[in-house]
């Protein structure tokens, strides 16, 4: 079987697509001889390679998504949820060629996903983000002025090739200024109502898709592959023993400069507060693990010479593998890894200094629990690590009644039921 799947990320970077798409992999690959077509867009060039059993192609070297489609000539496509360039010149194509089309989902909260979180100064953020002299994967050398802009630009003109190859005309106009549009002033999610299979996190997908006008015999809850690695970690995760002669502390940031939330003086002056007060404090011992994919290792090195500090900097290393080293977790922002430090129940610190910033799926509850504080003045930091850490961990049989509760079938088996309702889909299509 082949499959194809239009991505921004390399497969060899983590992220959610691509931790969500290994995990399904994993298991269809089980069930049936599999071939993986990773479509990556990227500005520029590169080499098309082979990584992990699978091919990574270039969008550089073809003309268009149907060009792809028809020297590849894969079983399925897919896809993610919502609105974009690449991913929608592929859906078009595939319906062209009548390709079965199938779309995922990663939000384990239907109205979370198609309402969207709250955004902080939405339009500045998008129009800051659109302006970026690079794209989030980028190195410092890669950057140029407005080389977003410009590879936005190139993605819609990717698509308007393609629609022209299947049309013979083109809507590129009308699609360019709804892609704007949404991008900066819409609350909802454009849907993307073409696929022909939607893989569903847990129930509540149903109602708001349906809504759409999407049939429910479209729809497959399968639970969410994502965190099947949650739950092997959660049955074996154990909280460091304190020492409070030397208290370690992990800060997970956010790339809240690369998405355009934030400027860079700001989030430059906000990681100088915080190594200040942390250092009046000769027991604790700090380190940083920042976005594989988004943020640029470079920059925290220069910041840490121009500070005189030696911390380490995780990127490219699995946080599950390094949290059990340290003691406590500080973080900040809107990211993914709230929500599984919440589910594991890791003693957490969310720094929120006025930042306006909504919490993740179930961090709430960890609160509640006492498992996640919020602090929201600097200057009560040191104090409030030294407090949280005399406080016992807790894991109890009602936390984890509560997290089975939140979750649909949190078992490990979410790329299983995925890969068997892909398998059904196509036997029928």
């Amino acid at each position: 079987m082949k499959i194809l799947i239009p991505s921004s990320v390399f497969p060899n970077k983590k992220s959610l697509r691509t931790l969500y798409i290994s995990a399904v992999m994993k298991s269809l690959n089980k069930m049936t001889n599999l071939q993986l077509f990773w479509f990556v867009y990227q500005p520029d060039k590169f080499e098309s390679f082979n990584f992990s059993n699978s091919q990574v192609l270039d969008i550089h070297d073809f003309k268009n998504a149907m060009d792809c489609l028809k020297q590849i000539n894969p079983d399925c496509v897919m896809i993610n949820s919502s609105y974009e360039p690449i991913q929608y010149a592929f859906s078009l194509s595939c319906k062209t060629l009548k390709i079965p089309l199938i779309s995922f989902y990663y939000s384990e909260d239907g109205s979370e996903q198609f309402n969207l979180r709250p955004r902080h100064n939405k339009i500045i953020s998008n129009l800051r983000n659109i302006l970026s002299s690079g794209v989030p994967s980028d190195s410092e050398n890669q950057k140029f002025l407005f080389r977003r802009l410009k590879f936005i630009i190139f993605k819609m003109k990717f698509l308007k090739k393609t629609d022209e190859f299947i049309h013979k005309q083109s809507n590129f106009k009308q699609d360019f200024f709804k892609y704007f549009l949404d991008s900066f002033v819409r609350k909802n999610l454009t849907m993307n109502l073409l696929p022909d299979l939607h893989l569903l996190p847990e129930p509540s997908f149903v109602k708001f898709l349906k809504n759409y006008g999407i049939l429910e015999e479209k729809l497959s809850v399968t639970g969410n592959p994502f965190l099947d690695r949650l739950f092997e970690i959660s049955k074996t995760y154990t909280p460091k023993k304190t020492n409070p002669k030397k208290i370690s502390i992990l800060i997970i940031t956010d790339a809240l400069v690369e998405h355009g939330l934030w400027k860079k003086s700001k989030y430059k002056l906000f990681l100088t507060t915080l190594i200040n007060e942390l250092s009046k404090k000769s027991e604790f011992v700090f380190s940083f693990k920042i976005h594989p994919v988004s943020e640029n290792k470079t920059i925290y090195q220069n910041l840490f010479g121009d500070l005189n500090i030696n911390s380490k900097i995780y990127q490219d290393e699995n946080v599950w593998d390094i949290i059990k080293n340290y003691d406590v977790v500080l973080t900040f922002g809107y990211s993914t890894i709230h929500y599984e430090l919440a589910l594991i129940g890791v003693k957490t610190i969310l720094l929120d200094f006025n930042f306006n910033f909504s919490l993740m799926s179930f961090v709430k509850q960890g609160m509640e629990f006492g498992n996640i504080i919020r602090c929201t003045n600097i200057d009560d930091l040191n104090e409030i690590i030294n407090n949280f850490l005399k406080k016992e961990q807790i894991l109890s049989e009602s936390f984890i009644s509560t997290r089975e509760k939140f979750l649909y079938k949190f078992d490990g088996n979410s790329g299983e039921r995925s890969s068997k309702s892909i398998l059904e889909f196509l036997k029928n299509f």
